[in-house]
C-alpha cells in the first residue's frame, strides 16, 4: 500500500490538472479527471482508517500470541487443547463481524467428534469458518511441536492440507500436473505454512551428485541441497523430478526411505561427503515435495520430452503421497483480477460460452501451449502496464506511447501457435483476437476502473477479497514502480 504523503501529493497534482485544463476538457475527459480524483481521496481515506484501526489493535492479543495461551491452558497434545486455542484465537480479535456464540458452538461440538489425534484435513471445514473472519490463523499442534500459519488463500489450494498433513508425519510428496498448474506454488505455500525453508533442485539431465549430495570443487566443498535440508531442516522441492537422470536420481533412495516419522530422527542418518565426517541426523523439520508433468514409469509423451523413465525402487518413495494437481479455476480468477482476461482465457468448460483453455483441450491445441498460471499473470500485468499509463497520461504526466498492452500480450501467446497457421487463425477467429477488439476490450476494463466497479471489473475470487482487493486494485505500487522506471530509462535514451 502507498504511504499517506504519496496519494496526498498525487491527489494535489491531479487538482492542479483539473484547475487548469477543465475549460480545454471535453465532459467526458473532465468525469474521467473528476472520478480519478475521487478514486485517490478514497485512498486516502482507506489508509487513515487503516492506521487508525492498527492504533486501535496495538492492544489486543495476536491471534498468534492467542492460540499459543489457548493450547497452553488445555492437556498438551490433546485436540482439545488445539481447538480451543483456535476458539481463542478468534475470540481475541477485535470486535465487529465475529460470532462468539457461533464459534463456541463449533468448537464445542467439534471436541465432543474426536478425542484423539486430528489431522489438518479434518480440521479445514473448521478452518475454512474460522477464517471467515480473519486473513491469517496460526495453530500450535503439540503433537508435532510445530505451529502453522493458514491464510484464506491457502483454502483455494487442492490437496494443501493433505500436504500439510504428509509433511508432519515425514509422507514424501510428488505432486503430477501439465505446466503452470501451480505444483511448485503448492509447495511454497505449504513452507510458509510450516515456517520452513525450501531448498530447490532444479532437476535435468545436468544435476550432478554434488548438486544434491554436496561435494568437493575447485573452490571448496559446495553443500549439497538435499544435504542442507536433511540436516538443517527444511523441505526440499525436486522441482520435475522426472527430467534427471534415472543412476543420479538413485541418491535420493536412501535418504527417502527414511524420511518417515515412524523412523526416529536420531536413528534416520545418511553419510557425511565431508571428508572424515560423522553420519548426518535427519532434522526433525525436513521433508520433501517433488513436482512433475508426467508419473515417470515409462518413457516420455511427445509434449514432454525432457523427461526421462525413472526406476521402481525411487518411485516407491513417494507412495501414498502422489497427487495429480489439475487447473484450479478459484485460483485461476483470483491471479486473473479482472472478469475480462479470466472470461477469454479461462472462462466456461463446455457450451457456447466455452473459454480458450478448454476449447484448446477439446481441439487438442495443447500440443502446441497452455494456458498456465504464468500465462494468466503475464496476460494481467501487461494490462496493468497498459492501465496505469493511461491513468497517468489522464493526470497530465508523460508516458511512453509505445509500451506493452494486453493486445501485445495476447498477440505473444499466439506466436506458439505460428506453426500451425490453420489451428491460430481457428482461435483468433473464435475468440475475436484482433488488434481492434483486444483494445477495445482493454479500454472497456480501464472505463470500469475508473468508474470504480469493482463487481463489473474483478473476478468474483478477486472481488470478495473485499477492501484488500480494492486496495491492492487502486495502488498497484509494483506497476507503477515499473512504469515510472521506463519513463525515466526513455528520458535517458532521447536526451
Amino acid at each position: 500500500m502507498r504511504s499517506k504523503q504519496e496519494i496526498q501529493k498525487e491527489i494535489s497534482a491531479t487538482q492542479k490538472v483539473l484547475a487548469r485544463q477543465s475549460s480545454q476538457m471535453s465532459q467526458e475527459q473532465t468525469a474521467v479527471m473528476e472520478g480519478l480524483l475521487k478514486s485517490l481521496q478514497d485512498e486516502l481515506a482507506a489508509v487513515e482508517e487503516g492506521e487508525r484501526a492498527a492504533a486501535s489493535a496495538a492492544s489486543t492479543p495476536s491471534i498468534k500470541t492467542a492460540v499459543t495461551q489457548g493450547v497452553a491452558s488445555g492437556a498438551a497434545g490433546s485436540t482439545a487443547a488445539l481447538l480451543k486455542g483456535m476458539e481463542q484465537a478468534l475470540l481475541a480479535k477485535p470486535a465487529g463481524g465475529v460470532d462468539e456464540e457461533k464459534i463456541k458452538v463449533i468448537i464445542d461440538q467439534k471436541i465432543s467428534e474426536m478425542g484423539g489425534a486430528v489431522s489438518f484435513e479434518q480440521l479445514k471445514p473448521y478452518i475454512e469458518q474460522y477464517l471467515e473472519t480473519a486473513r491469517e490463523i496460526e495453530l500450535t499442534i503439540p503433537e508435532y511441536g510445530v505451529t502453522v500459519g493458514i491464510g484464506q488463500d491457502d483454502l483455494i489450494i487442492p490437496n494443501f492440507f493433505k500436504v500439510i498433513d504428509d509433511m508432519l508425519v515425514g509422507n514424501n510428496v510428488y505432486l503430477i500436473g501439465e505446466a503452470g498448474t501451480g505444483k511448485t506454488f503448492l509447495a511454497k505455500r505449504v513452507a510458509k505454512a510450516l515456517k520452513r525453508r525450501m531448498y530447490v533442485i532444479n532437476c535435468s539431465q545436468f544435476t550432478t551428485p554434488i548438486d544434491i549430495i554436496g561435494g568437493q570443487t575447485i573452490s571448496g566443498f559446495k553443500e549439497g541441497q538435499l544435504l542442507m535440508a536433511w540436516e538443517q531442516g527444511g523441505i526440499l522441492v525436486l522441482d520435475e523430478m522426472p527430467k534427471l537422470d534415472a543412476n543420479t536420481a538413485g541418491l535420493f533412495n536412501d535418504p527417502l526411505a527414511q524420511s518417515s516419522k515412524t523412523t526416529p530422527d536420531a536413528d534416520a542418518t545418511i553419510p557425511n561427503p565431508r571428508k572424515g565426517g560423522e553420519p548426518i541426523t535427519r532434522s526433525p523439520l525436513f521433508g520433501c515435495i517433488a513436482t512433475g508433468n508426467i508419473y515417470p514409469n515409462k518413457v516420455d509423451m511427445a509434449r514432454y520430452v525432457g523427461n526421462n523413465q525413472q526406476d521402481l525402487s525411487l518411485l516407491d518413495r513417494f507412495s501414498g503421497g502422489v497427487y495429480y494437481v489439475g487447473y484450479n479455476d478459484r485460483l485461476d480468477a483470483e491471479l486473473s483480477r479482472y472478469k475480462f482476461i479470466y472470461d477469454l482465457f479461462v472462462g466456461e468448460k463446455s457450451g457456447a460460452e466455452i473459454g480458450m483453455r478448454y476449447y484448446m483441450i477439446e481441439k487438442n491445441y495443447t500440443a502446441f501451449a497452455v494456458i498456465s498460471l504464468r500465462t494468466l499473470i503475464a496476460v494481467r500485468v501487461s494490462f496493468e502496464v497498459e492501465l496505469v499509463r493511461e491513468i497517468q497520461k489522464m493526470n497530465g504526466q508523460k508516458v511512453i506511447k509505445n509500451g506493452k498492452t494486453f493486445a501485445d500480450a495476447v498477440e505473444s501467446f499466439l506466436v506458439a501457435f505460428n506453426a500451425n497457421p490453420v489451428v491460430k487463425k481457428d482461435l483468433v477467429d473464435k475468440y475475436k483476437l484482433t488488434k481492434t477488439n483486444l483494445n477495445a476490450m482493454a479500454d472497456e476494463a480501464i472505463k470500469k476502473f475508473v468508474a470504480k466497479d469493482w463487481e463489473g471489473l474483478l473476478t468474483k475470487e478477486f472481488y470478495k477479497k473485499g477492501q484488500v482487493a480494492i486496495k491492492s486494485m487502486e495502488s498497484m505500487a509494483m506497476v507503477k514502480k515499473a512504469v515510472t522506471e521506463e519513463s525515466v530509462v526513455f528520458d535517458e535514451l532521447n536526451s
